[in-house]
């Protein structure tokens, strides 16, 4: 899975750098390079991403590192 964001026909994919033939972000004129290597692209709205977006794992870092945090200033 991979996600880029579509803004009046421009391209922008921040982490490109990840595949070989990148070395940097992507931005272009659509269609993006990577849509030839993930052929089954949804296209989504803004909201419809954030709905749809799992941000579980997010929580579960951001209390476990609150809950560090917690320890360092209770043990200072």
């Amino acid at each position: 899975m991979h996600f880029w964001v579509e803004v009046d026909d421009i391209v922008l994919d921040l982490t490109a750098y990840q595949f070989k033939r990148f070395e940097a972000p992507i931005v272009c004129n659509l269609p993006s390079p990577l849509e030839l290597d993930f052929r089954n692209v949804t296209r989504c709205t803004p909201a419809e991403a954030l709905s749809n977006a799992n941000f579980e794992l997010n929580d579960l870092l951001c209390a476990v590192m609150n809950g560090h945090r917690k320890k360092e200033r209770e043990h200072a």
